[in-house]
């Protein structure tokens, strides 16, 4: 479950690992996260294949604010098939498609009227559109193909 939490936020480990041990500073958490440990978390094995025991408290809070799920959670196993993640796929790539210079406009007004009230009212008031608008362009733009689609995504990212 783990590995997929970190999926749907549409990150790799080493940008989870990044952003975790950015967060655990920021909330004053001991716990940090490794990407060596985060896989071995995410698989549920040892390198020898056993199965791995519980992670450290800290590290265990630190996934648990997170990602708002306790840990038990966490490290199950995922019950999904294949099956279930082709309409999912299907979407974002048919999504993706329709990615033409009228979206990218529409996507950097956007920005550009959370950027104004950013000024204007303050971060704690855009933090969360500002949040869902990253997600949405890093999903639009992990699956689209055409170069400067892409090229546009990633700016309006950075």
């Amino acid at each position: 479950m783990l590995e997929q939490k970190i999926r749907e936020r549409n990150e790799t480990l080493t940008e989870f690992v990044d952003y975790g041990n950015r967060f655990a500073r920021d909330i004053g958490e001991i716990g940090t996260l490794s990407e060596r440990n985060l896989k071995r978390l995410a698989s549920g094995r040892k390198p020898n294949g056993e199965p791995i025991g519980r992670p450290r408290a800290a590290t265990a809070r630190l996934l648990e604010r997170s990602f708002g799920t306790g840990i038990d959670e966490l490290l199950s196993p995922v019950a999904s098939t294949h099956e279930d993640a082709e309409p999912d796929l299907r979407q974002a790539l048919s999504a993706s498609r329709r990615v033409d210079a009228s979206v990218l406009g529409l996507l950097d007004t956007q920005l550009n009227a959370m950027r104004q009230l950013d000024r204007q009212l303050g971060a704690v008031v855009v933090h969360d559109e500002v949040t869902a608008k990253m997600r949405q362009t890093r999903r639009l733009l992990s699956h689209t193909l055409a170069p400067g689609s892409r090229q546009q995504l990633a700016a309006l990212l950075s």
